[in-house]
């Protein structure tokens, strides 16, 4: 499920709502900037919102390197919708990624003139990290650093009210109804927008 961390709100000194006579600027000019986990089945609809002005991805989470911590230790980078058959497979195209990394390396070190068989080798490198990448399931999670301000949160609010994906959307449209005024500024204080009545499912799923 979507989590959020480290919020960061910022409301410009002496900003006053009667500054600006359309709202949409006046929300416009409030900031928020957090780290958000997402899979591959919420990202993607997140980011379409980074065409909008002020908002988008920093920097995000190296897939590699979530990897390496999922072979390496009992860090589970998948959400609870993977079943274990699938990771199982990550974990064999993995280390046949790195095999091919490693007899490149050897092969290389003690044949460097050998440059048709050094040429296959790095195919053969190449082809086994497409596999690798090409089938992670939407369900691998990494962290990312967003920001984004008050106009274009209500925005995504508005349209992913009622969201077929009820833990993902609940849980973004829950960080965003927690931010300072921002029921009371964007106008959402009314049942209309509750969370229970839009998302049914959200906080009776069991997450563990």
């Amino acid at each position: 499920m979507v989590e959020v961390k480290n919020i960061e709100t910022h409301f410009p000194k002496n900003l006053k709502e009667d500054d600006f006579e359309n709202r949409d600027d006046f929300l416009q000019n409030i900031s928020v900037t957090f780290d958000i986990k997402g899979n591959g089945v919420f990202m993607p609809e997140f980011q379409r919102y980074e065409k909008r002005s002020n908002c988008g991805l920093i920097m995000s989470q190296s897939t590699m390197h979530s990897m390496e911590k999922f072979i390496s230790s009992d860090y589970d980078p998948f959400t609870k919708y993977v079943d274990d058959v699938t990771k199982e497979h990550i974990k064999v195209l993995y280390n046949q990624w790195n095999a091919a990394k490693e007899n490149l390396a050897n092969f290389s070190k003690e044949n460097p003139n050998e440059t048709k068989t050094i040429e296959n080798l790095r195919l053969d490198v190449y082809e086994s990290f497409e596999r690798l990448v090409h089938n992670l399931p939407r369900g691998l999670e990494l962290w990312a650093t967003a920001t984004s301000n008050y106009l274009q949160l209500k925005t995504i609010v508005i349209q992913r009210s009622k969201h077929k994906n009820q833990e993902d959307w609940g849980a973004f449209i829950d960080f965003c109804f927690n931010l300072p005024r921002f029921r009371e500024l964007c106008g959402f204080e009314s049942s209309d927008w509750d969370l229970d009545k839009n998302f049914p499912f959200y906080k009776t799923i069991s997450y563990n």
